[in-house]
């Protein structure tokens, strides 16, 4: 199973979706740190949104096992 960090520059919101839509983990992270989000994630696909301020960044993300 795969872990995800996070680290940002900004206080920010990171949510993580299945490629279902279904939300599988949200978190708020502190500007510069770096984070575990807190759970194991099985292999496959997920969307990852980074919602800091005004901006939101998405990326796809792969996990292998």
């Amino acid at each position: 199973m795969g872990r995800l960090y996070a680290r940002s520059a900004t206080p920010c919101d990171v949510a993580v979706f299945n490629m279902a839509g279904q939300l599988i983990s949200r978190k708020q992270i502190a500007a510069n740190s770096y984070q575990d989000l807190g759970m194991r994630f099985s292999g496959g696909i997920y969307i990852v949104s980074f919602c800091a301020q005004q901006h939101r960044y998405t990326q796809k993300i792969f996990i292998a096992n």
